[in-house]
C-alpha cells in the first residue's frame, strides 16, 4: 500500500494567507467534512459571500448546513427542486432537520 500526504486547508486560509482569489463561487463535496469546511471560513462567507454548492454526507453534515444558513445569512433550496415551482426554499437548521431526506446537494445563496 503506497501512502500519500495531503495538505489541508480552510477556505480562509487558502484565499487569505495563501492568496488564492475570492471565490464566487465553491462546490463543496467533501465526503462527510462539509462540517469543517463549512466553520473554515467566516471571513469568505461574511464578506465576500460566494454561492456555495453543497454536497451532503449524513445528518451531521445537514444540521451544519442548517448553521451555515443562520450563521452568514445564506437560503438554501435542493439542486433537484431548483426548477420546481413548489420548492422548499431553507435558512436554518430547524427547516433542514424537518426534511425526511437529506438532499443529495444544496445551492446556498447570500440574502
Amino acid at each position: 500500500m503506497e501512502l500519500e500526504t495531503v495538505e489541508c486547508a480552510g477556505v480562509d486560509e487558502l484565499v487569505f494567507e495563501k492568496g488564492l482569489p475570492e471565490p464566487d463561487l465553491i462546490k463543496f463535496d467533501l465526503e462527510s467534512a462539509e462540517v469543517f469546511a463549512l466553520k473554515n471560513g467566516p471571513k469568505l462567507f461574511k464578506n465576500k459571500r460566494p454561492v456555495i454548492l453543497l454536497e451532503l454526507h449524513g445528518q451531521e453534515a445537514l444540521v451544519a448546513a442548517g448553521l451555515f444558513l443562520e450563521t452568514y445569512r445564506y437560503k438554501a433550496v435542493s439542486v433537484h427542486e431548483m426548477n420546481s415551482p413548489t420548492k422548499k426554499i431553507f435558512s436554518n437548521e430547524a427547516e433542514l432537520v424537518k426534511l425526511e431526506t437529506i438532499p443529495h446537494m444544496i445551492y446556498c445563496y447570500p440574502v
